[in-house]
């Protein structure tokens, strides 16, 4: 099994993404995810927490981020082996992403690939 976490660019391209990856297929009209991958759609994530007073009066607002990320887990064998020669290709072939200082990132054709094990931020959490 392979939990990780991408970070889209264009949300726009999302479901093509995950076809170039791999991880789905073609069902109809339709395009959705291959036995065994579960894709979860994260709320926007705050890179900028709000303030708030004691009265709990929002002082600042929180600034999120204009990528949209997605927690994917892979749990079929042949999937997976197929997913981690890609992501050798991947790391071998493209220069790590500009990443938060928190957390090692790989960039292929827009999308970034995060190392959850890298991640050391408290609030990084694999849903």
């Amino acid at each position: 099994m392979i939990d990780l976490a991408i970070r889209i660019v264009n949300p726009v391209i999302a479901d093509k993404v995950f076809e170039d990856l791999g991880l789905m297929r073609s069902y109809g009209a339709a395009v959705v995810p291959k036995r065994g991958v579960h894709i979860f759609e994260l709320p926007r994530v705050a890179i900028v927490d709000g303030e708030y007073d004691a009265e709990g009066n929002q002082t600042r607002a929180p600034v999120y981020s204009p990528q949209q990320h997605f927690n994917i887990r892979i749990s079929t064998v042949p999937l997976v082996d197929d997913f981690i020669t890609f992501l050798e290709d991947a790391v071998n072939a493209n220069k790590p992403a500009q990443a938060n200082k928190s957390e090692t990132v790989w960039k292929w054709r827009g999308v970034e690939i995060i190392d959850m094990s890298a991640v050391s931020s408290p609030k990084a959490v694999t849903l």
